[in-house]
């Protein structure tokens, strides 16, 4: 995971140990970003950052006015998409 303040990129990769990245045709943030909406978030998706074309991000950018409750809630609901999804 990547951050800057409240602004962070959560990569999305095939093999957590080599960290090779999913082909960019699977579409995986697209997957989450979708998946992550239904359950009442919005993030965006983000391709070709493993080597120009293949792998996926992530990108969260809460309000400067989120709680920590809210954050707690972001949290969750990426936990939950993410393991729905197998990621």
């Amino acid at each position: 995971m990547r951050r800057r303040g409240l602004f962070a990129g959560v990569e999305i990769v095939a093999d957590k140990t080599t960290r090779r990245p999913f082909a960019r045709a699977e579409k995986r943030a697209e997957s989450v970003a979708e998946r992550a909406f239904e359950h009442g978030l919005i993030v965006y998706p983000s391709g070709g950052c493993a080597d120009g074309e293949n792998g996926d991000v992530i990108l969260i950018a809460p309000p400067f006015v989120v709680s920590d409750a809210e954050i707690g809630e972001i949290a969750g609901i990426m936990d939950r998409t993410l393991t729905e999804l197998n990621l």
